[in-house]
């Protein structure tokens, strides 16, 4: 199986990889076996190109999403206990 995530930009960046490697961990903690994350990058005009990239360091990319999300929780938690 692998996760296939189309984009519209002008070009990929980080973000995006990271994100199809949490898809790829949302989809393994819903009993698929992923084994490759995609990302197909479509240009917005004919200037802007196409890619097919195949995402690597899916543990790294996993490790930023998983901090990301715990800094997001602590900032609702610090915001509701704060006021």
């Amino acid at each position: 199986l692998t996760i296939c995530d189309i984009k519209t930009s002008k070009g990929c960046f980080q973000e995006h990889k990271t994100q199809v490697v949490a898809y790829k961990e949302l989809a393994r903690e819903n009993g698929y076996s992923v084994m490759a994350c995609r990302i197909i990058r479509i240009g917005r005009d004919e200037t802007e190109g196409f890619e097919d990239i195949t995402v690597g360091s899916h543990d790294l990319h996993w490790r930023l999403f998983s901090c990301a999300l715990a800094t997001y929780w602590s900032l609702q938690n610090l915001k509701n206990a704060e006021g």
